[in-house]
Formats: structure tokens, sequence, C-alpha cells
């Protein structure tokens, strides 16, 4: 559960549902497993942005993932290679569907939705 995990499931020809999961970032360095047992948490966090393509009904979903490192220097957080197949930039993507914007949100923004 404190492990960071990132899956996509699609049923029947549908649009894929994606979870994302990232590790945690503040908490106990050990917590009682099943049968009372010490497991060791792993630590670090996800970070991630939307970028809307030009042009395109989708979207692409970029995400971070970060995991702490504990080394002979001490600690540090950098890329999670061990649980991800990251790109160059230290990140993954998917696109996903983009909502239509509407001509309402076009012209008066979410502020403008919020106050009503």
């Amino acid at each position: 559960m404190h492990e960071g995990t990132a899956t996509s499931t699609a049923h029947g020809g549908g649009h894929a549902r994606h979870a994302l999961q990232g590790a945690s970032l503040f908490g106990l360095e050990e917590h009682d497993g099943p049968g009372g047992r010490a497991v060791t948490r792993l630590h670090g966090f996800s970070a991630g942005r939307f970028e809307l393509l030009p042009g395109a009904a989708q979207a692409r979903v970029r995400v971070f993932p970060r995991r702490m490192l504990t080394s002979a220097g001490g600690r540090r957080i950098d890329r999670d290679v061990s649980a991800y197949r990251l790109e160059e930039r230290g990140s993954f993507a998917y696109e996903v569907p983009a909502a239509r914007r509407t001509r309402r949100l076009a012209r008066g923004g979410i502020g403008r939705l919020m106050r009503r």
C-alpha cells in the first residue's frame, strides 16, 4: 500500500481507467505488516501535470515518480526507476480524452462558474 504504482485498465473496448498512487512522503520508517512482522516503508512522492495537445481532443498526463534512496552519504529523493520505466525526462506519460470546453467556460473562466 505504501509503494508507488500506476495501472491502466480497459473493459469491453471502453476508455482506459488509470489509477496512480505515489509512495508515502511522510510516515514511520517501519510498520506492522501481516502477521505482526515489521515492514520497511518506502518514502517518496509523485508529481504530475496535464498537457493539452493542440488541435486534439486529448490531453497528455505526465507523471514524475520519485523515491527516497539511502546511501553512505545520507538520504536523497531521486527518480524511481525500480517501479517505473521512465523516459529521459524522468517521467512517463499517457493520453486521455479531454473534456470539451463549453462556451460558458471559454468566455468567463472557471471563476465565473464558481460564483453562481
